[in-house]
């Protein structure tokens, strides 16, 4: 969802929007490597190997807190997840004022989710024993809780912006509408009176040409 386009555009990718934001999280991808290396390198072996089991509750708690975190949550983000910016795109939405239009696949509701997902669906699927397990699912529901609030907070604020869209939009429509009345006043021609005004003005030239005429009869010629 997130690297959803539009004509060509990626919508959550902020100012980067020809570039796909988010990478691929799957067995062989750059971002699946970064997460393997850093529980290989932190517990000392990978999450299918048989030490795997012996992880303890507080051993997986320390890694989600000193690891997994500062990987999603913090710079290790952008440096293997994400190709977004946090800028989003300013667009002008009348004469005087701009607004965010573009939500950034940087947020921080966003990237709790990633955690949360990548987290589940890797350690769950591997050799992690219980004990691990129930403090992996205990932080995830934690952190999916945190995600909704600040998801509600940025889909507020989207809201906020679709509001001020919608009343710029209104009022831009009304000065159009005044625009288009005033031209109306100014240029704006009665069908009826122009018509009523040609057939006066032709009867008008039929009414000179026949005094012409009757004129050139007068002339002095006529009287030699």
């Amino acid at each position: 969802m997130l690297n959803t386009s539009l004509n060509g555009e990626y919508l959550f990718a902020g100012t980067n929007t020809d570039v796909k934001p988010i990478n691929d999280f799957k067995p062989g991808s750059p971002a699946k490597a970064a997460f393997d290396a850093a529980f290989q390198t932190h517990f000392g072996f990978t999450q299918n190997d048989p030490g795997a089991q012996t992880i303890t509750a507080a051993q997986m708690d320390n890694f989600m807190t000193t690891v997994a975190e500062p990987m999603f949550l913090g710079a290790g983000w952008q440096a293997n997840f994400s190709n977004a910016t946090d800028q989003g795109i300013t667009s002008r939405i009348t004469l005087n004022e701009t607004t965010d239009s573009s939500v950034s696949a940087n947020n921080i509701g966003i990237r709790k989710v990633a955690m949360a997902a990548a987290m589940l669906s890797d350690l769950l699927d591997s050799n992690v024993g219980q004990a691990a397990r129930g403090a992996l699912v205990t932080r995830a529901v934690s952190t999916i809780g945190a995600a909704i609030s600040d998801i509600g907070q940025l889909e507020a604020q989207t809201g906020i912006v679709e509001q001020r869209v919608t009343n710029a939009t209104d009022r831009i429509k009304m000065q159009m509408d005044l625009f288009e009345r005033h031209i109306i006043n100014t240029e704006g021609v009665n069908p009826e009176k122009a018509a009523t005004r040609v057939t006066d003005l032709i009867s008008l030239i039929e009414k000179s040409y026949a005094l012409t005429a009757r004129i050139q009869k007068l002339s002095l010629m006529n009287y030699l």
